[in-house]
């Protein structure tokens, strides 16, 4: 390990640091080398490139001249060319292209004219073309392609068009997550629907004409917020949210122990009754609840059940059972699954959540879901090694902890919780193979030595 090239001389920092893959990538390999972003203290954030040599490290093009700065992001090579976002300080950060020189370095075109910026990103090639997210003024954040022509940089759908419900304004589903996956290009985007009466974002593919770019699973099944998109074998590994319409059955068995003078003039309707038992699908658990039993009293000027706690069941109480009837409810509704680990061929059949890491839970007092998955301030994507896929996953009783699954339910697991009982101030971050090694590896909070470097071999299961 070696520095190239002491970019901007003595103690003052060059190569700004890259940011999780995809989103705002300021290094891209290409065939003789690696463009990147960095200021040598005199001419600002700009344009280099590198061969891994210090003669063969230089600032490619002066973008924004002087010590103004252009400060490319979303990097994308193909071959030796890269595409990226700038600002030349004239009219705004658009998309640019370069071949490494001077000369061969341009803006493809001014997609928000003037001054404005259509800030691109998410520069991706799937299937021969080069997509990308900008805004050009008129329709909000969209998807647009281009083969690096100023002839050929075209909207390719207007994803969210204006609508009643926000009031008529064009904001834009803002594509993001871009991946290439079968020669089409998947990503995530918002967009209103008009069957749920709702906005959001979902799971969407494109091949590059208005026709081809549509919603995975279009008006039928919901699959919400797409995030870290990987991929898995032949498969998209990702997470996500959906919404499953569940029947969920409500029990109660009640006995009556009240007079029946006194009932029929309103003062006396006593009961005992179970808790309801709040289950997914459950016909067999009214077996489990019959042994236990509390008061329950009703108050009719309010509707309300008054009830004790739990008393057992037992020979002295064997005057419960003058009157007993059970009372069973049923009601569906629709349930959020929160952020969780899903697989994904790219079709509406094909997407599915393997396994909910962090179910629904009862506390004692409420239900609740959490995201087991949610990657917004993680700063980590899953990783692949050999048949298995890493992810840092979330339980209510485990907090951030490593994860790991095979693409099956019984197959996804905790790898080890490191530290019972410990809740990570900072959270896992940085997770990286090393593929020579059989091992992941990630930046983990230590309750005794604050954030450490650990390792994990699959092969042994060793942690260090």
């Amino acid at each position: 390990t070696y520095m190239v090239k002491d970019i901007n001389e003595g103690y003052a920092r060059g190569l700004l640091s890259s940011a999780v893959k995809g989103y705002s990538s300021l290094i891209t390999v290409a065939r003789t080398g690696a463009y990147f972003r960095a200021t040598n203290g005199i001419n600002g954030t700009e344009l280099w490139f590198t061969d891994a040599t210090e003669q063969g490290t230089y600032m490619v093009s002066d973008i924004n001249p002087g010590a103004s700065e252009s400060i490319p992001s979303s990097l994308m090579t193909i071959a030796d060319v890269v595409y990226f976002s700038a600002n030349n300080g004239v009219n705004g950060t658009e998309l640019w292209k370069s071949d490494g020189t001077d000369q061969g370095t341009s803006m493809i075109m001014d997609i928000n004219p003037g001054s404005a910026s259509s800030d691109p990103s998410q520069i991706t090639e799937a299937g021969g073309i080069i997509y990308f997210s900008a805004n050009d003024g008129i329709l909000g954040q969209e998807l647009w392609k281009t083969s690096g022509l100023t002839s050929t940089t075209v909207l390719v759908k207007d994803i969210r068009e204006p609508t009643e419900f926000a009031g008529g304004a064009n904001y834009g589903s803002y594509p993001s997550n871009f991946i290439e996956f079968n020669d089409k290009l998947y990503f995530a985007a918002g967009s209103f629907r008009d069957d749920w009466n709702i906005s959001t974002i979902e799971l969407w593919t494109s091949s590059g004409t208005n026709e081809t770019t549509f919603r995975v699973g279009e008006d039928q099944e919901w699959y919400g917020n797409p995030q870290t998109i990987t991929i898995f074998g032949d498969e998209l590994f990702m997470s996500i949210s959906t919404v499953v319409a569940s029947a969920w059955r409500n029990y109660t068995s009640c006995i009556w122990e009240g007079n029946s003078e006194l009932v029929s003039s309103g003062f006396d309707d006593l009961w005992y009754c179970t808790n309801p038992l709040f289950e997914h699908w459950s016909d067999t658990n009214i077996s489990e609840i019959e042994d236990r039993w509390n008061y329950c009293e009703y108050n009719s000027m309010n509707g309300e059940w008054y009830c004790t706690d739990f008393i057992d069941q037992d020979s002295e109480n064997e005057f419960l059972y003058n009157q007993e009837k059970h009372i069973e409810f049923d009601f569906w509704g629709n349930f959020d699954t929160g952020h969780e680990p899903a697989l994904s061929d790219g079709t509406l059949d094909g997407t599915y959540i393997i396994t909910e890491v962090a179910p629904w839970t009862f506390n004692g007092e409420f239900w609740f879901n959490a995201n087991s998955m949610n990657y917004g301030t993680m700063g980590s994507d899953p990783e692949v090694l050999g048949d298995v896929i890493y992810f840092f996953g979330w339980t209510p009783q485990n907090y951030w902890e490593l994860f790991r699954t095979d693409g099956s339910s019984d197959g996804t697991m905790m790898v080890k919780d490191l530290y019972p009982g410990y809740y990570e101030a900072d959270w896992p971050t940085s997770l990286t193979t090393l593929e020579n090694m059989d091992s992941v590896v990630w930046f983990g909070d230590d309750p005794e030595y604050g954030i450490q470097l650990r390792l994990y071999y699959e092969g042994t299961g060793s942690y260090f």
